[in-house]
C-alpha cells in the first residue's frame, strides 16, 4: 500500500480592503476649510469605519467554479489544457493572486514552489496528524485560504480545503 504524505499550508496574511477592492485615503484631522468644519475622529469612529470599509466580498459559489472546471475538462482536446485550473479556482474563491503570474493562472505543479518561496503562506503539518486536519478545517472555515498537497512528488496533487463542518468518516 503507497503511503502519500499530504503536508498542509494555510495563508497567513490576513486580506482585507474596501469591497470594491479601492482603496480610500482617510480626512480625519484635516484642518477647516469653509465646506466642512475640522473634525477630530475618535478610536470608536475609527474602528466602526474600518469595519464598514472592509465589510468582506461574498465568494463566488464553489459549486460554480467546479462546473467551470468540469466543462473545461469535457472541451479539452489535450489533457493539459486544464492543469490551472485549480490555481484558478483558489485565486477566484479567495480573492487572492498567488497563483496568477499576471497574464494567466499557474499549472498545478507551480503551486508547491509559490508556497515555499512565499512569505504569506504557512505549513502546519502532515496530514498523517489529526490535530494537523482539525487546525487546517479551523483555518478553512475562517476564511483562510488553505490547500494540501502532495509532497512525495514533485508534481503532487493540491487541494483546496473548502468550509464545512467535520464529521467521522464511519470507518
Amino acid at each position: 500500500m503507497k503511503i502519500f504524505y499530504i503536508h498542509l499550508v494555510i495563508c497567513t496574511a490576513l486580506l482585507t480592503g474596501c469591497g470594491n477592492g479601492e482603496t480610500t485615503e482617510s480626512t480625519d484631522n484635516l484642518p477647516a476649510t469653509a465646506d466642512a468644519p475640522a473634525t477630530t475622529a475618535t478610536a470608536e469612529d475609527i474602528a466602526k469605519s474600518v469595519t464598514e470599509s472592509v465589510a468582506p466580498t461574498p465568494k463566488p459559489d464553489l459549486h460554480d467554479l467546479i462546473d467551470d472546471f468540469i466543462s473545461c475538462r469535457d472541451a479539452s482536446t489535450s489533457r493539459n489544457d486544464c492543469r490551472h485550473w485549480i490555481s484558478k479556482l483558489i485565486c477566484e474563491y479567495h480573492g487572492i493572486s498567488d497563483f496568477n503570474n499576471g497574464e494567466k493562472y499557474v499549472v498545478f505543479d507551480s503551486i508547491r514552489p509559490i508556497i515555499e518561496r512565499s512569505d504569506f503562506w504557512t505549513r502546519i503539518g502532515s496530514g498523517s496528524d489529526a490535530s494537523v486536519l482539525s487546525k487546517a478545517q479551523e483555518n478553512a472555515n475562517n476564511g483562510l485560504a488553505t490547500l494540501a498537497i502532495d509532497v512525495s512528488q514533485s508534481y503532487g496533487m493540491v487541494v483546496l480545503v473548502a468550509s464545512t463542518n467535520t464529521s467521522k468518516s464511519g470507518r
